[in-house]
């Protein structure tokens, strides 16, 4: 193992989340360091500018699908009226 793959080891990254279903490709996004965590250790080591892959380890998100707009139904609002007194 490298010793950028023990520094993510060793901040909780299993290596068994490093599997292709947790991989997205995608273009370089800015020039610059790789994070602006100062602590993470991919600041130095990758260069942003060939970064074309990331890892999101899709077990631990939960990604919803989003409703049908049919079985969405807009309740009318309560309008709630104040009177400001004199002080």
């Amino acid at each position: 193992m490298s010793q950028l793959a023990l520094d993510f080891v060793s901040r909780g990254v299993f290596h068994a989340d490093w599997a292709p279903r947790n991989v997205i490709i995608r273009l370089p996004a800015r020039r610059g360091l790789f994070c602006c965590d100062e602590h993470c250790p991919a600041r130095l080591e990758i260069d942003p500018d060939d970064v074309v892959t990331m890892m999101v380890d899709f077990e631990r998100v939960d990604l919803e699908d989003p409703p049908d707009p049919k079985d969405i139904r807009l309740e009318p609002a309560s309008i709630l009226v104040f009177e400001l007194g004199t002080c």
